[in-house]
């Protein structure tokens, strides 16, 4: 049971560095295996004359990820806002005479320093 969490979150970790390293693993395998990559890959191999040599893939990925990847558009403009400073120029403070000058806590120190001067010891059996 205790195996559960740790086994999703390993399968998650995985796949956000998959997805991350993505376009990365196509450009590493199209750099060392360009033959290959073609032959796997590519979509024009009917047409020789477009020289396109793998990279109509290449575009693929990389337009997946950009559009993957989509900046986050703006929700609040701040030349909109407007701030309403309301100044008050008059403070009304309010005088209490309910309250008189009385000790309404009075601090209690209810603690006795008493050293022992025998230390006590468990009998001995």
């Amino acid at each position: 049971m205790k195996l559960l969490p740790s086994f999703v979150t390993t399968i998650l970790v995985l796949l956000i560095l998959f997805n991350s390293t993505i376009v990365s693993f196509t450009y590493a395998y199209y750099t060392l295996d360009r033959t290959t990559f073609i032959d796997v890959f590519c979509v024009n191999r009917d047409k020789p004359e477009l020289l396109c040599n793998g990279k109509c893939q290449l575009k693929k990925v990389l337009e997946t990820q950009d559009s993957e990847q989509n900046i986050p558009e703006r929700i609040i403009n701040f030349k909109d806002l407007y701030f309403n400073f309301n100044l008050l120029n008059h403070y009304n403070f309010c005088n209490y005479s309910i309250i008189e000058s009385q000790d309404i806590m009075v601090y209690n120190n209810l603690y006795a320093f008493k050293p022992l001067q025998v230390c006590f010891h468990p009998p001995r059996l």
